[in-house]
């Protein structure tokens, strides 16, 4: 056997070690380059997909600002509509509360004219009425009664024994009554037998001495309770005529 030796210079050997270095240099460069395109894919599927998502996101709330706007602007427009209402409703209210009030003025203005037993009876009506504590339901509603009785009673005779002061300088006295509606009354005092006509005046309801009418009165009355059959009775009583102040047949 045969051993070659074969010597290398001194230079070629720098040069080898040049080379090794740079092949070196070379695959550490290249495989960070692929670490770093494998990264950059890694989060350019990242990114891509997180943009879609935000843009999902994005179209979602745009949505939502589009409702909330135009729900918005639908409330702005019932705002101002329920401002309107409120007005309206407001001077509707106060127009209802200036009616009441001149109604209850002339409800008040016209109690004394009420037969004697009406106005006992709308006693605590007419404290109702007269009530500023009171809402104003209330109060309409203690009008629209007094409006129902006094109605009921103009279209009743009905009859009443009660305490009446039949002038104003005697004392009252108990009589039988029985009041045509709300035009005129009858009265009687047995005790005495005088008879007295009833109606309501400019200074309210006053009686009226008749005594030549006594029997008659109580002819009325006797027909009224089914003492007697019935029959015509004649009777003074005041009617309305516009071409005079009072008439009586």
């Amino acid at each position: 056997m045969a051993v070659v030796c074969v010597e290398i210079p001194a230079q070629d050997a720098s040069g080898l070690e040049a080379v090794e270095s740079v092949a070196t240099e070379w695959a550490r460069i290249r495989s960070e380059t692929v670490r770093e395109e494998s990264d950059w894919r890694w989060q350019k599927d990242f990114l891509e997909s997180t943009l879609a998502a935000l843009m999902d996101r994005a179209r979602i709330l745009e949505d939502k600002r589009d409702y909330l706007e135009a729900a918005s602007a639908r409330l702005r427009r019932n705002f101002v509509d329920q401002d309107d209402r409120n007005e309206e409703a407001e001077a509707f209210f106060e127009r209802a509360r200036e009616r009441r009030e001149s109604l209850g003025r002339e409800l008040t203005r016209l109690r004394p004219m009420l037969p004697p037993r009406l106005s006992a009876a709308l006693e605590y009506t007419y404290l109702s009425l007269e009530d500023t504590s009171l809402g104003l339901s209330e109060r309409i509603q203690a009008a629209a009664t007094i409006f129902n009785r006094c109605s009921q009673f103009n279209n009743a005779i009905t009859y009443s024994e009660e305490m009446a002061t039949m002038a104003p300088e005697e004392k009252p006295q108990f009589v039988s009554v029985l009041y045509w509606g709300l035009s005129h009354g009858y009265a009687l005092d047995s005790a005495t037998g005088l008879s007295y006509l009833g109606r309501p005046g400019e200074a309210g309801w006053g009686w009226e001495p008749r005594p030549e009418i006594a029997a008659a009165v109580a002819q009325l009355m006797a027909v009224y309770h089914d003492e007697m059959a019935p029959s015509f009775v004649e009777v003074p009583a005041w009617m309305a005529d516009p071409g005079r102040e009072e008439s009586e047949p």
